[in-house]
């Protein structure tokens, strides 16, 4: 049974009532008379129960603490900026207290009153910048981020409110570039890491993500926070085994806080014990403090079993505590697409975008639906509007361009591809796996394009690219007389003749090609090698595997005949390579294998 406590909503009421009945919004109404220095410092200690409060995620006893204290400080002569800071001090934490409580909407009222109140306050500006952005009002945002931008660098609230801007576009480069102009003006900043690592983990750097949640574990004061970052390090590792140890430590600290017990669904699921995800997902929202992450989580989770119905219940509860949020929509367009109701879906993630023009799932997780009821045409439309809202979304380059080379659109999916380059990520000098997976795709596909639009120069060259990144697997080539695809061709002129150089660069085309699965074109650059480099076996058996994956068996017979006189020709010829290269290092493994089963003497 759901429990969710309603007095942060009666907290809200107060604040408003203590604010209408204070100076606040006319400060030429006479003040009341000035506290004495023990009314200033039992006030001083309410904040300071209030912030403790807080961070310890007691929300309801945090406002209770900071609403006398507020209703006092407004009540003094607000043409002092001292009196002016503390009711702009209260009002920021008890705004933050609705943000944890996830009512970004009552927090932006908060943040809206602070910065009315003094607008040359760069946190209040921050706060409410950051707020209205969450809440979707991205047009109220604007003229606030537009005061913060010259502050980049040099004022550590400003320089976090835009990172959380960028990162908010899926502006991964500018956001990460801005987090550690913050960390590097205070190295102490635990959110500013936090997010640092939560983005570098989803950018697949999972090494650096986990050191750089350590780095934020290191720096928390809140034992609960600690061990929920410590578990967050972990799992980033693949180490689900302590990840749950660090939540279940967490859970002995504040057992009834919904994040602990989402988090170890997750980490259940790491570990494929659904039954034990589904009951944490549960517990979650059955948590005293509201989580919407939690509830969209569980509904989600529902939605994969197929409790359609379930699911859109979970959804239809959560909307009633946040009517206005984008992510209710979100949410349900995706439990409908699920199910292929698509005019369902098209109307929850239209409704998702009309409530936060910035939410770049909603665009993508539509154009998908439509993508796969066979409408590409309008997918494209929704790209099209997507990159418009955020110009520097990788994901939304990316689904764009890989779209229009699927509508066979190449000179637009060229300019939609360049645009990607500059928005992968690196991190001293370094890409990730994943990146760097993800860019071979990407000059695998520019070359395509080019290839298809006879720009042959422009395709060779980024050919040497997708050669130089595509991930090798599978044995070295002198292990193996049989080879399907190529590995690193050499594609320089050393030591080779220059038919041999042209033969290699066809190849590099052809898998190229092959990547992309345009197998008729990547035959035709095999075929091309062969006629330079007759006697290379390995362009025949490349040839052999493109034509069996095209289907086109009477060709593949043809060259199969071929590939095998090759091979039994080239054999002779590998044993002895074998020898000679493995022969010299045989004696000194034997010898290791004999000492290790050697007795060990006490």
């Amino acid at each position: 049974m759901l429990m969710h406590r309603v007095s942060i909503h009666r907290s809200m009421a107060l604040v408003l009532l203590a604010l209408l009945s204070c100076p606040v919004f006319s400060l030429d109404t006479a003040a009341s008379p000035a506290q004495d220095r023990t009314d200033t410092i039992r006030d001083d200690l309410a904040v300071a129960a209030g912030f403790k409060h807080l961070q310890n995620l007691k929300l309801d006893q945090g406002i209770a603490c900071l609403v006398p204290a507020l209703i006092a400080a407004a009540r003094q002569p607000l043409d002092k900026q001292q009196n002016k800071d503390q009711v702009v001090r209260c009002l920021l934490l008890i705004g933050r207290g609705f943000e944890f409580d996830w009512n970004e909407q009552a927090a932006a009222q908060v943040f809206n009153i602070a910065h009315n109140l003094d607008a040359s306050n760069i946190g209040a500006t921050a706060y409410l910048a950051s707020a209205l952005t969450k809440s979707g009002r991205i047009k109220d945002s604007r003229p606030l981020y537009t005061l913060l931008e010259p502050l980049s660098g040099k004022d550590k609230e400003a320089t976090l409110a835009l990172a959380l801007k960028a990162l908010h576009c899926h502006n991964v480069v500018a956001g990460i570039r801005l987090l550690d102009e913050v960390l590097k003006a205070d190295p102490s900043h635990s959110y500013a890491q936090l997010l640092k690592a939560k983005y570098l983990a989803g950018e697949g750097f999972y090494d650096e993500a986990s050191e750089a949640y350590r780095l934020s574990a290191r720096r928390q004061d809140n034992a609960y926070l600690k061990e929920i970052i410590l578990g967050l390090s972990d799992r980033a590792v693949g180490k689900s085994n302590l990840a749950q140890q660090h939540l279940l430590a967490a859970g002995k600290i504040l057992p009834d806080d919904p994040t602990w017990h989402m988090l170890l669904g997750f980490v259940y699921l790491d570990l494929q014990q659904s039954e034990n995800a589904l009951n944490h997902f549960k517990a979650a929202v059955n948590c005293p403090r509201l989580s919407a992450r939690a509830f969209a989580q569980l509904a989600l989770y529902l939605n994969s079993k197929g409790l359609h119905k379930e699911a859109l219940s979970c959804i239809d509860y959560l909307a009633k505590l946040r009517p206005w949020s984008s992510e209710i929509h979100l949410a349900r367009g995706l439990i409908y697409s699920s199910s292929n109701q698509v005019g369902n879906a098209e109307s929850e993630f239209r409704q998702a975008i009309a409530s936060n023009p910035e939410n770049i799932w909603a665009y993508l997780d539509l154009a998908e639906t439509f993508k796969r009821s066979q409408q590409p045409l309008l997918a494209l439309q929704v790209y099209d509007e997507c990159v418009r809202q955020c110009p520097h979304s990788l994901n939304a380059w990316q689904q764009l361009a890989d779209t229009l080379r699927q509508q066979k659109m190449w000179t637009k999916a060229i300019s939609a591809y360049q645009h990607t380059l500059p928005l992968i990520l690196q991190v001293d000098k370094k890409m990730s796996q994943f990146g760097q997976d993800r860019l071979a795709l990407i000059h695998a596909s520019l070359g395509t394009c080019y290839y298809k639009t006879n720009h042959y120069r422009d395709t060779i060259a980024e050919a040497r690219l997708f050669n130089g990144l595509k991930r090798i697997v599978g044995e070295p080539d002198e292990l193996s007389i049989i080879a399907v695809r190529p590995k690193r061709l050499n594609l320089t002129q050393e030591n080779l003749s220059k038919p041999s150089q042209q033969a290699n660069e066809h190849a590099a085309v052809a898998d190229m090609l092959f990547e992309m699965r345009e197998l008729a074109d990547c035959c035709s650059q095999y075929r091309q090698a062969i006629a330079l480099e007759p006697g290379n076996p390995n362009w025949h058996m490349y040839l052999l595997k493109a034509l069996m994956v095209k289907g086109d068996w009477p060709e593949a017979i043809k060259e199969d005949f071929i590939v095998a006189n090759k091979i039994m020709t080239k054999l002779p010829q590998a044993l002895q390579e074998w020898s000679t290269k493995f022969g010299a290092s045989k004696t000194s493994s034997t010898d290791a294998v004999k000492r290790l089963q050697a007795p060990v003497l006490p």
